[in-house]
């Protein structure tokens, strides 16, 4: 007897609909046949499939979660074109030096050390050098991606230093010149030894870089590991935050959202007046129901010794209001 085959298709895509490509396809026929293929360049796939059998289908790419994971298992019984899978996580333990995060000094100054680095440990370390400052400053470095309005953000870090400040995560960035004078942005940031938190509102002020931050909320939680080593998480929903450490919710308050299609968020690190400080992050992760990779060669833009900002990252003095 002739058994018919049906071509089973779909497409990866991006938060803007964008395909993705050399995406691997996983399929699992009768419960028992493993195959694969990966999606061209336009995000599309398809395989063909005996009429009558159970198919399984996922997708997978490095530092990628998709939905839904996997595709529902379901009979054959004529050509299907609609398995389709959407970005909703990425993922990053900074083993990759080239996973598009900004490497290198924030500013080009004899007087100022402030990098940002991969270390042997695989892990990324941002440091502030605050030594001649009679203001707190801090750095920033956003992932290389364009994320939605709605969606998790999360981290583990801690003080690889013996030094005085605060670490977190920077947040709610506009997607395009967030950092430069005239725009906002949030910062969720903990400092351990004193198991305090607290979300603040940076606005930045001038071209000398200067900040104003507002607290918006804060105080003392024994979830937060005096240790220092704590694992951070931000969920925004438009207009709504909840503010995470190590798996507990420490507040859930409303901000200011964005007025653009997409917004930025990353990694955070503040010194102390005459200071420095240094912190080292792991496992960093993002959860959306789309995102868009970002060119990574936007973090490698060159600096002259007045630049302390570019759309990934910047280093600011903070003044508190």
């Amino acid at each position: 007897m002739e058994i018919n085959q049906y071509k089973i298709s779909g497409r990866v895509t991006e938060a803007d609909g964008a395909g993705i490509p050399a995406v691997r396809i996983n399929y699992t026929i009768n419960r028992s046949r493993h195959g694969s293929t990966v999606t061209d360049k336009n995000g599309d796939w398809w395989i063909w499939v005996d009429e009558g059998n159970w198919v399984k289908i996922s997708a997978q790419k490095e530092d990628y979660m998709f939905a839904p994971a996997p595709y529902p298992e379901f009979r054959v019984t004529g050509n299907k074109q609609d398995v389709n899978f959407k970005v909703i996580s990425w993922y990053d333990d900074f083993t990759d030096t080239n996973n598009g995060w900004f490497v290198g000094k924030f500013v080009y100054d004899d007087d100022d050390d402030s990098y940002a680095s991969i270390t042997a440990k695989d892990e990324y370390e941002l440091h502030v050098d605050n030594r001649s400052n009679r203001f707190a400053s801090s750095v920033k470095s956003a992932v290389p991606l364009a994320i939605p309005h709605s969606y998790e953000i999360g981290v583990t870090g801690y003080p690889c230093a013996e030094d005085t400040g605060m670490y977190g995560l920077v947040f709610n960035v506009k997607s395009y010149n967030g950092f430069a004078p005239g725009n906002f942005y949030y910062v969720f940031r903990v400092r351990p030894e004193e198991e305090y938190y607290e979300l603040i509102r940076v606005n930045i002020t001038g071209d000398n870089y200067n900040t104003n931050t507002t607290k918006i909320t804060g105080g003392k939680s024994r979830q937060i590991d005096i240790a220092g080593t704590n694992r951070l998480a931000v969920r925004q929903n438009v207009n709504m935050v909840d503010l995470c450490v190590n798996g507990e919710v420490l507040r859930r308050v409303s901000i200011e959202e964005q007025k653009t299609s997409s917004i930025k968020a990353g990694l955070y690190a503040y010194a102390d007046p005459y200071s420095t400080y240094t912190v080292c992050f792991d496992n960093f992760y993002v959860i959306a129901m789309g995102i868009t990779p970002e060119n990574q060669t936007m973090n490698a833009m060159s600096m002259s010794s007045l630049s302390t900002y570019s759309d990934n990252w910047s280093k600011d003095v903070e003044i508190a209001e």
